[in-house]
């Protein structure tokens, strides 16, 4: 009989402990969470760069190709050249300060600073036209390139040494910058230019070579030289003989180291008025060399054995005796694909 009692005590406990303890759902609960893995930490987001593209365009809207952007704080701190779009841009820029000086041909320079936000950004830069500042597309056909340019506007002679020694004050040759009504030009007075005044590290085959030129005084002449090249020590050079006391003239010359060989090829019957701005032009094509003033032909020559392609100059033939002066504006130089013809 004890025993009796003593099972059913048992039961009786084993029934209160199962009634104490947790149900089917909570055990299923307490499983599901073991299971649960831990969150792993949310990761800082990286900032987005700094980027920003500068788009130069003209008071009409309109891009302009190859326009120098000089943007200090960028990576690499120097000039830059727009594209075709008159765009440039940078990548992953070190801040949000933004100076820009712009410059193009033809155009008055501009400077514009901004504060850009991170991501893309774009900074548009307008410029102004240049009243006295010369466009390609002003002396240039359509067919034709550009291969230099020169106004004079930014006070500089770019690609002429000996001119920039002298209009940079450094050597008293003569060479100097003038002024009229904001309007720059190049000019050459009292004083004997080196042997060549050359356009440096140009080299120009079939072209035309455009400038605006003034003669003051008749006790002096200059040399406009073009195909100027240096085999072996010497010198080989086309001239356009201009001033204000003789009719211009053509020289083929050949400069050997015991003295120069000139030929004499065409003469011109126009006399040079003192004082009066002349649209001078020299244009090359396949052995053809041609002079024109004011649109009109007014010196031809076709060589059977033309010197080969070479760059361009001056020669000066003053001295501090002499009163005459010479002046320059707006050199550009074109290429040719076919003989030239002056604009209509």
């Amino acid at each position: 009989m004890k025993y009796k009692y003593a099972l059913c005590g048992t039961i009786v406990m084993l029934l209160l402990l199962g009634g104490c303890g947790p149900s089917a759902e909570q055990i299923a609960t307490m499983t599901a969470s073991a299971w649960t893995p831990t969150p792993l930490p949310t990761a800082t987001p990286t900032p987005l760069p700094y980027d920003l593209t500068v788009a130069v365009i003209d008071e009409a809207g309109a891009p302009i190709a190859g326009a120098d952007i000089l943007f200090p704080e960028s990576v690499n701190g120097s000039n830059v050249k727009a594209n075709d779009q008159g765009q440039y841009s940078w990548k992953d820029l070190k801040g949000e300060a933004v100076s820009l000086t712009v410059s193009a041909q033809g155009y008055l320079n501009a400077e514009q600073t901004a504060t850009i936000q991170r991501g893309p950004n774009e900074v548009n830069v307008t410029l102004k036209r240049d009243p006295f500042g010369v466009l390609p597309s002003e002396v240039c056909a359509p067919d034709q390139k550009v291969l230099y340019m020169e106004d004079f506007q930014d006070g500089k002679s770019l690609g002429w040494p000996t001119i920039s020694l002298g209009v940079d004050g450094n050597i008293p040759n003569g060479w100097t910058l003038g002024e009229e009504s904001e309007n720059k030009f190049l000019y050459h007075a009292n004083a004997p230019s080196p042997s060549g005044d050359e356009l440096e590290a140009h080299v120009f085959n079939n072209f035309v070579w455009h400038l605006k030129y003034k003669v003051i005084g008749n006790d002096a002449d200059m040399f406009f030289m073009w195909r100027i090249s240096h085999p072996e020590g010497a010198t080989k050079r086309y001239v356009a003989v201009m001033s204000a006391r003789a009719k211009p003239w053509m020289v083929r010359f050949f400069d050997t180291p015991s003295g120069p060989n000139p030929m004499n090829t065409a003469q011109a019957s126009l006399k040079l008025t003192e004082d009066q701005w002349y649209n001078f032009d020299v244009a090359y094509f396949d052995g053809t060399h041609q002079v024109w003033m004011d649109g009109k032909m007014i010196m031809e020559y076709k060589d059977p054995q033309p010197y080969p392609e070479g760059t361009i100059g001056f020669e000066t033939h003053l001295d501090q005796s002499k009163t005459t002066q010479f002046f320059m504006d707006d050199l550009v130089v074109c290429e040719l694909n076919a003989p030239y013809q002056p604009p209509q």
